[in-house]
C-alpha cells in the first residue's frame, strides 16, 4: 500500500485507525453523543458580602477554586460520591457557605464523582 513519496499521518494511520473502528462497531447500535449538562449560573468570582465563605455550590471546580481565591482563600479538594449532584460538580465546602473565616485559611472543596 504504501508508496515513494511523502508519508503524512493521516496517509497510514487514519486509513488503519478507519478501518479498525469500522470492524470494531459493526453490528452495534448507532446512538448520538450524550448532551452537555445544563449550564448553572455562577455568582461572579467574589467574597460573600458578609466576609463568609463564598457559595460555591453547584460550580464546576475550576469556577469554585477561582470564586475561593477571589475571596482570599487557599483551597483543597475532596472528591465524594453523590447520588443528588451529578459528577465534577461541587457538592459544598467545609466550612459551609457563609462561614465567618479570616482570608487566608483553607477551604476544602468537596466535589462530587456522581
Amino acid at each position: 500500500m504504501l508508496r515513494h513519496g511523502h508519508v503524512w499521518g493521516n496517509t497510514v494511520s487514519l486509513p488503519t485507525w478507519q478501518e479498525y473502528m469500522t470492524r470494531v462497531h459493526e453490528g452495534l447500535p448507532s446512538e448520538p453523543f450524550p448532551s452537555a449538562p445544563a449550564a448553572t449560573k455562577a455568582p461572579p468570582p467574589q467574597a460573600d458580602q458578609n466576609g463568609g465563605v463564598p457559595s460555591v455550590s453547584g460550580m464546576y471546580l475550576s469556577q469554585a477554586k477561582a470564586t475561593l481565591q477571589a475571596a482570599g482563600y487557599n483551597y483543597e479538594v475532596r472528591n465524594e460520591p453523590s447520588s443528588t449532584v451529578g459528577k465534577w460538580y461541587v457538592i459544598g465546602t467545609d466550612p459551609p457557605a457563609g462561614t465567618p473565616l479570616p482570608q487566608g485559611e483553607t477551604v476544602v472543596i468537596r466535589q462530587s464523582t456522581g
